[in-house]
């Protein structure tokens, strides 16, 4: 299972709980903050934001289900 930081842990947590995951993966993702952005950016951040990943698990460990 793979937890995303903003929001997820506590719920990912709950369902790996409730699934007796015991292989659980975290991203940490960080959102462009709107104060470093252009006007035009800031009108498309409206619609869609795409998050920045600062952290992400190798590719093997997705692939395997475990590090």
């Amino acid at each position: 299972m793979l937890l995303v930081t903003r929001g997820g842990l506590i719920p990912g947590g709950l369902l790996a709980e409730a699934l007796k995951t015991d292989v659980i993966l975290t991203a940490a993702v960080d959102f462009p903050a709107e104060s470093q952005m252009d006007e035009e950016r800031k009108q498309k951040a409206r619609l869609l934001a795409w998050p920045q990943f600062v952290q992400f698990p190798d590719n093997e460990c997705c692939a395997a289900g475990a590090c």
